[in-house]
Parts: structure tokens; C-alpha cells; sequence
């Protein structure tokens, strides 16, 4: 008497062979995982709304409102996919949105460092700690049903990256240029940051691009074009004109104030 077999060789398991085609043992087995996958699925609802609701320290427009962490996710994967397609052939762009998609996905339990002023040696080791050990909880949870998304992550955060996980890295910084763009730099004069500091940070994160993407130039071309009209922003701004139409302005730290949905920005002297 032979004994039906249930490992993926049995006849049952052809590739999109359906639930109803499988004999009692195969269907078994594929109720078994398909609970287990079910499971995993509603997890990862729950992670990817807990993940929406992770504020970072840039903001909307109207200067106000926090972008959260699946605002700048979409971003980076609308902005980086574009590039990649228009100006750099050579990337995997599927490749580049995958990377997209996970890039802060340890911030779900990490939360998000701010890093427009340097951090500290200190300050950098604790963000690893962090970060490591938020990814480590995320392979448990996902890495038995679910694993596409913490190997995605691994991927990303490799010491050996890929050409499209240093891209999306680089990419990455460029985003809250296009914020500061939208808002008028409130994070900057938040967070105090004067002219000269500003410009030091930036200028060492262009170097951190020009080594690490050496062959692609109009990388760079697009990032000083950022930071020109940037600094052009930060250079011109000025407190909310005298008899602006708004009678109950909003003030938030640094001299911040928000009048008609729009932020004016008076930014620390450079001496700060």
C-alpha cells in the first residue's frame, strides 16, 4: 500500500494547484500555513498603521502639522523611483522602491533620531542600538511567516550594500530639502540652527555623497541645486510682516510664526 506523500514533490502541490485539488493530508498542511500567514498578515496591518503614526521632526506645509514616517516613506519612494528611471539607467528601480519601502520600518519600535544637527558619538551608538535591536524584533515577529520584509531590511542596512541601497540612502537626505522647501524651513529655525552651522552640516553630508556615489554626478548636480535654493530660503526670511491678515498669529519656539496656513521664519543670528 503506498502511503500519499505531503512534501512539495506530491502532485498535490504543483505551483497553483487551489485548496479544493489538494487530498486530506496536503489540504492539512496548507490550512496550517494559510492560518499561520493570515496571522502574520494582521501583524503587519497593525505594524504598518503603529508605523503611520511615528512623527518625525519635519513638517507639512503649513508648518504645523508632523510628517509621519509613512508620509516620508511615500515620498522617498515616488521621488528615489524617479530618479532612478529618468537619470540612472543602471539602478533596479524595483530593486530601489523595495528599499524604499523598508528603509525606516525599525522606526515603528526605534522611533525616529533627528539628525539635522550631528550626533554625538554617544548619541550615534544609542541610534544603532536602537535601530539593531528594533530590527531584530521585527525578523522574530515576521521572519518564520512573513520574511520578505526583515531579509528586505538586512538588505538595506547591509555593511555591503548594494548600488540601489546606497542610492536610496543618498536620496534619503535629500528629502527634507524638499520639506523645508514646502514649509519654509521650520525645522531649521526650530531646532536653532543658524546659517553657518546649517551650511556645515550640509556640506559634510555632500561629501558622504560624492564618496559614496562617485559615478553619478547629476546626483550631486540635483542635490546642490536643493541646497542653493535652500540656503537662498533661509537667507531671506523674515519675521511675519506688520499687519499680516490673521488676528490670533500661532507662535511655536525660535520665532516661528504661522499666519494663513503659511510659515514665517525668523532664523537664529549666526553667532548662535
Amino acid at each position: 500500500m503506498t502511503t500519499e506523500a505531503t512534501t512539495p514533490e506530491h502532485i498535490c502541490w504543483k505551483p497553483g494547484a487551489h485548496a479544493a485539488t489538494l487530498c486530506a493530508a496536503c489540504k492539512a498542511e496548507f490550512d496550517t500555513d494559510a492560518r499561520t500567514t493570515t496571522d502574520a498578515m494582521v501583524r503587519l496591518a497593525r505594524l504598518s498603521l503603529d508605523f503611520g503614526r511615528v512623527d518625525r521632526a519635519t513638517y507639512h506645509p503649513d508648518g504645523v502639522t508632523r510628517e509621519s514616517d509613512t508620509d516620508h516613506t511615500v515620498m522617498l519612494g515616488l521621488v528615489a523611483c524617479s530618479l532612478a528611471e529618468r537619470h540612472f539607467p543602471s539602478l533596479d528601480v524595483g530593486l530601489v522602491a523595495q528599499l524604499c519601502l523598508v528603509h525606516d520600518a525599525h522606526e515603528v519600535y526605534a522611533g525616529d533620531t533627528p539628525t539635522l544637527r550631528a550626533l554625538t558619538a554617544e548619541e550615534k551608538a544609542a541610534k544603532i542600538a536602537r535601530e539593531e535591536a528594533a530590527a531584530e524584533r521585527i525578523a522574530d515577529e515576521f521572519g518564520g511567516s512573513l520574511p520578505w520584509l526583515p531579509d528586505m531590511i538586512a538588505e538595506y542596512e547591509s555593511s555591503m550594500p548594494t548600488q540601489e541601497a546606497v542610492f536610496v540612502r543618498k536620496v534619503d537626505k535629500m528629502l527634507p530639502k524638499l520639506t523645508h522647501a514646502l514649509n519654509g524651513a521650520v525645522t531649521i529655525a526650530e531646532q536653532g540652527v543658524s546659517v553657518p552651522q546649517l551650511r556645515e552640516r550640509l556640506d559634510g553630508q555632500r561629501a558622504e555623497l560624492v564618496e559614496s556615489l562617485p559615478d553619478m554626478p547629476e546626483l550631486v548636480e540635483i542635490w546642490d541645486v536643493l541646497v542653493a535654493d535652500l540656503f537662498e530660503m533661509v537667507q531671506r526670511a523674515r519675521p511675519a510682516p506688520a499687519g499680516a491678515n490673521h488676528a490670533e498669529p500661532r507662535v511655536i519656539p525660535n520665532g516661528i510664526t504661522l499666519a494663513d496656513g503659511n510659515a514665517h521664519v525668523v532664523f537664529p543670528s549666526d553667532g548662535d
